[in-house]
């Protein structure tokens, strides 16, 4: 599914390496927009080299832990890649994140390094005597405002972009080395910590980029997601592995006008837009889209909880004009990608999530384990999946228990279907 050709039997594809072969092969194509700025790969690409350089000079080494507290931006992308490209396990934390439930994280994953957004207040977290994450060696400041709680060991992002060059760092991970830690809500207890690799990552996200949003080199793709939610990583991950290029943004959908949304769609031509059932219900009560044509869209996703008939009709009708199909798809941040997903050329029953995703053993069983037909039965993974966490980060124990306790030699999380 990419052009990239790996002839050692000891390598798949990791992270760098297409961010790299893309800013080869496409060093002019457009990698992101965001707030009206536009990066090319070969931009992306020399900018995380220097940060990655950066993130070496700080202590950062193969599979440490670097914590990413930003809002959706350039900064943030670059600095995935740039983690990446250093050796470390990029941890992304959704920037709404209250302080606890942050130090909780950056302790629990022993971060090396905290990336976070200039105005951010570190105080007592920043490395130092009185810091109450001990791992920390450094940070680094991103972003518009004034940087607060600065020590010595602080970087800023753009005066570290000046002071390295752009060269690339030698090669230090392997198919099966550490991508990301991706972080659960935690409504259930403590946030979980799952673990995902290079190769799994990768072959999930960019397979469901492929088969499921139809992937064309001239597509913008746009999901509507906070960056600390798997869907950035999704996002970012499958677009890039094909040289794709991404929207993001940060602010609400609605302000300051509910049609800030369908403008975001219509000037930069986005041509897949993905959004949550509950964002729609709250756009429902403005007027539908009007005097834009959207004419560029042609796929529609969502995901995130289940439809009403009344919402996802609207969705369709309104934002897609009936003309472009909704990839439903039901997933998880455990598996980095979807159980569930129809396929573009299918044909759609409204609110329903089609099949099996490519690639996926699933099931609908009840209570003894036997499929059922339906009624609501209990949603089961029957063979391991690419990106299937590793396990729950320093806590094995809790993820027999989340995962496979219930049907032995069957994953469950926890989710319900029924197959009609």
């Amino acid at each position: 599914m990419s052009s990239t050709v790996f002839t050692s039997g000891r390598h798949a594809p990791s992270v760098r390496d297409f961010i790299e072969d893309s800013a080869r092969r496409l060093p002019e194509k457009i990698a992101l927009i965001c707030d009206g700025q536009r990066m090319t790969y070969s931009a992306l690409d020399a900018m995380a080299n220097r940060l990655a350089q950066a993130l070496a000079q700080l202590g950062v080494q193969r599979g440490d832990r670097v914590a990413v507290f930003m809002p959706n931006s350039v900064e943030t992308v670059v600095v995935i890649f740039a983690i990446a490209k250093a050796g470390g396990v990029f941890v992304v934390i959704n920037p709404t994140t209250k302080r606890e439930k942050l130090i909780y994280i950056l302790n629990n994953c022993r971060a090396t390094a905290l990336i976070a957004e200039a105005r951010v207040d570190l105080e007592g977290i920043a490395p130092g005597s009185t810091s109450t994450v001990p791992s920390l060696l450094g940070c680094i400041r991103c972003g518009r405002g004034p940087a607060r709680a600065t020590t010595a060991t602080d970087f800023d992002f753009e005066s570290a972009l000046s002071r390295f060059p752009d060269s690339p760092m030698p090669r230090n991970n392997i198919d099966l080395d550490l991508a990301c830690l991706i972080y659960t809500s935690g409504t259930t207890g403590k946030p979980k910590g799952t673990i995902h690799t290079h190769a799994g990552a990768l072959a999930q996200t960019a397979k469901e980029i492929w088969l499921g949003f139809d992937h064309k080199p001239q597509d913008r793709f746009f999901w509507l997601s906070d960056i600390g939610w798997m869907m950035g990583a999704w996002t970012i991950l499958g677009n890039h592995h094909f040289g794709g290029t991404i929207f993001i943004y940060d602010g609400a959908p609605d302000y300051p006008s509910p049609s800030r949304l369908w403008e975001m769609i219509e000037r930069p031509k986005i041509t897949t837009f993905g959004i949550s059932p509950t964002a729609i219900r709250l756009l429902m009560k403005s007027d539908p889209p009007a005097g834009l044509a959207m004419a560029s869209l042609r796929l529609l996703g969502s995901t995130g909880e289940p439809w009403d008939p009344v919402s996802y009709r609207w969705y369709f009708e309104h934002v897609g004009k009936a003309r472009c199909p909704v990839i439903n798809i039901s997933g998880g941040t455990e598996i980095l990608g979807c159980f569930l997903l129809p396929l573009p050329a299918e044909p759609l029953k409204e609110c329903t999530l089609g099949g099996p995703a490519p690639g996926m053993a699933v099931e609908v069983v009840d209570e003894s384990g036997t499929p059922v037909r339906g009624k609501k039965g209990y949603l089961v993974c029957t063979k391991p999946a690419p990106s299937m966490t590793r396990g729950v980060w320093r806590d094995p124990q809790r993820y027999l228990e989340a995962y496979w306790s219930r049907f032995p030699g069957w994953w469950w999380q926890g989710d319900w279907a029924s197959v009609d």
